[in-house]
């Protein structure tokens, strides 16, 4: 088998692999070609993302507005951005760009005359009306919604709107409903008090996230991406674990894990490294549908792994009241964990496949690679100021501003003038689903609060699960999946930490590990079947069957799905139990993950039989389950199984028999 020419492969520029050119760029590149209108349209549509980027970085650096401000200004250039997206028309003159006179202009104009309104009527609306607002805060309280919930369904999809629509509609006309469910009857005036003068509906907590810290890092990612810091993970990732067995498929493990924990999408991370990685794995031996759902584990697994935890770790920093550097101490280990057990599977493909290691001379040299490595400095830079006691705000501005200063180091990653505002375009429009999706948030959390439908869903889980923790944690897994299966993982988080997290709460579970423990089946939903996001992007790229291929995910990240219960009632995988209970719980988590790995994937010196595996297995959940029995209990059971093994191993060796290739486990 030939080796792939790794080294000219990952020396391509990434941004050549997007279907897509940012606006700007287009414009730049095709002014001479392009029909007045197109110039015009998307000239607006530039300048509009470009206000939105330098809104926040002047904000960032010299002071933020009032926080009422500062969250309608974020959220109503976020709008005008979705309304005034250009809509790609293929002509016979070629590709031209429209805006629909109904479905477009007219919402955008809306959305202008709302934000004029409450520019100028700001202190009447924040301030002397808070409490008595008048029929015109009405009109643009309902207006809002209505573009809020327009905004979601174009760039989130229908299932996060729809919920939005019900969770309104219930605020609204919810005191028709008889019974348990049903609520008080709230007047027009105090609803619209409640969402729009106030910051507790609209302008509440999920967006005022996206408006102080999601939209910097998104910036900050942009910026990355333009100094050519996906290459340089690519690279990285090749120079380190390119010659071992499994080489291209470890190397997609490891660029996933260190792109996804900046870029904080699951489906975007797979099309990001996916391009490359995917194919590679291909051609070494792998399986296609193989190849798809190790992409997709790792790159969804990015969404755990610190420092940007995808966005959500914003959010939890500000609904539990815990420092953010804290929420990445604590998640730091469980995503560590997760890793462990997809690369050990990976590990063992290989040696079941029996595939070649990759030639060294294919592949990039380490000391060449480093000498980029200065593109890691933005992410060392964050932790290090959040270590020092600078706020989260303040960390992002800093870093923003020193790739920008670094990319200038080498000709290979130096940002020209058009590369600095293309930079700033990208990270407005990837910033607008995740903004909208916060709007959404805002409304349904308004909506759970001013209604009491938050306690009512949560005394139904209590009844439900008879008082049993391990019940109610299984019910609010079951519920996160199934409306992981068509949201992102932010909103999956916001509905729940408002409807399940209190039930958990009462059950004596600490409100930072409820908020976790959601926040994780929420992100490992999108490898679920029927409707799994990630693995949809990484089959469109393998060309393989999607339900195989994210039962393959499924599998590959198994840990996952595992790791949040043991958390719960195990503290010290959280790295919450002090020095000592933090390294008791690394001495004992780390084998019992790499046990798990090789139990679910059944090859150990050769196939293991099922006994061998369900000791593995269940001898690892008891080495990181707390307690001393449990651990000592999971080590036997674990010695049993691979010392049987090896055993097993010699002795067939002795007798001649084949069954058994040569290759050791490592």
């Amino acid at each position: 088998m030939s080796e792939p020419a790794i080294e000219k492969l990952t020396a391509i520029d990434l941004k050549t692999a997007r279907e897509e050119k940012t606006f700007l760029e287009r414009i730049v590149s095709e002014w001479a070609i392009l029909r007045s209108g197109t110039k015009l349209i998307l000239t607006l549509y530039i300048l509009i993302c470009l206000s939105l980027s330098i809104f926040h970085l002047y904000t960032s650096y010299f002071g933020l507005l009032e926080a009422w401000a500062q969250r309608s200004v974020h959220l109503l250039i976020v709008l005008l951005v979705v309304f005034f997206t250009p809509r790609k028309k293929i002509t016979e003159k070629g590709v031209a760009f429209r805006l629909s006179i109904f479905g477009d202009v007219l919402p955008g104009l809306v959305t202008f005359v709302v934000a004029l309104y409450m520019y100028i009527q700001y202190m009447e609306i924040s301030v002397e009306r808070a409490g008595d607002p008048n029929i015109t805060d009405t009109i643009a309280c309902w207006l809002l919604v209505i573009l809020i919930l327009e905004a979601c369904r174009r760039r989130v999809g229908n299932a996060v709107a729809i919920l939005g629509m019900i969770s309104w509609s219930y605020t609204v006309w919810g005191h028709f409903i008889p019974g348990y469910l049903g609520h008080p009857r709230f007047s027009i005036g105090l609803i619209t008090d409640f969402f729009l003068n106030n910051t507790t509906g609209i302008l509440g907590i999920p967006i005022a996230v996206s408006a102080l810290y999601i939209i910097l890092f998104i910036i900050l990612a942009a910026f990355l991406y333009y100094a050519n810091s996906s290459e340089f993970f690519l690279k990285l990732a090749y120079a380190l674990t390119g010659n071992w067995k499994g080489g291209p498929a470890k190397a997609a493990v490891l660029a996933s894990a260190l792109f996804g924990s900046i870029h904080g999408s699951g489906p975007g991370n797979v099309m990001a490294t996916g391009v490359f990685t995917i194919p590679l794995m291909k051609r070494l031996g792998y399986p296609s549908h193989f190849a798809g759902a190790v992409e997709a584990a790792a790159s969804t697994g990015g969404i755990l792994l610190p420092p940007v935890m995808g966005a959500t770790a914003f959010l939890i920093a500000e609904f539990t009241g815990t420092p953010y550097i804290k929420i990445c101490l604590y998640g730091a280990l469980p995503a560590i964990c997760y890793y462990i057990v997809v690369f050990i599977q990976v590990h063992i493909e290989a040696l079941k496949q029996d595939l070649p290691t990759m030639d060294k001379k294919n592949l990039p040299k380490i000391l060449e690679v480093m000498k980029e490595g200065y593109l890691l400095v933005p992410i060392i830079l964050i932790l290090v100021l959040l270590l020092m006691g600078y706020s989260v705000l303040r960390a992002a501005s800093v870093s923003i501003l020193a790739i920008i200063l670094l990319s200038f180091v080498r000709a290979s990653t130096r940002m020209g003038i058009k590369q600095f505002f293309a930079a700033l375009e990208m990270g407005a429009t990837n910033a607008v689903m995740v903004a909208v999706t916060c709007a959404t948030a805002s409304i349904i959390v308004g909506s759970v609060s001013m209604t009491g439908f938050g306690t009512k869903l949560a005394n139904l889980i209590l009844y439900a699960s008879m008082g049993k923790l391990f019940l109610a944690l299984f019910f609010t897994m079951f519920v996160a999946i199934i409306c992981g299966m068509g949201m992102p993982a932010t909103p999956v988080y916001v509905i729940l930490i408002a409807t399940a997290a209190p039930a958990l709460l009462q059950l004596g579970v600490p409100i930072l590990v409820s908020h976790l423990f959601i926040f994780y089946f929420g992100t490992m939903a999108a490898l679920t079947p029927p409707v799994a996001l990630s693995c949809y992007a990484a089959a469109s790229i393998a060309n393989a069957d999607v339900t195989r291929l994210s039962l393959t995910a499924v599998k590959l990240s198994l840990a996952g799905f595992l790791i949040p219960y043991m958390f719960v009632y195990n503290h010290g995988l959280l790295l919450m139990t002090g020095p000592m209970g933090a390294l008791y719980a690394l001495c004992t988590a780390i084998p019992g993950f790499i046990a798990m790995g090789i139990g679910i994937s059944g090859w150990c010196y050769g196939h293991l039989n099922i006994w061998r595996r369900a000791f593995l297995i269940f001898g690892a959940i008891l080495l990181i389950w707390s307690g001393i029995m449990t651990d000592l209990t999971g080590l036997l059971m674990i010695a049993i199984a691979l010392l049987t093994q090896f055993y097993f191993f010699k002795k067939t060796k002795k007798m001649g028999d084949s069954s058994f290739p040569e290759d050791r486990f490592f």
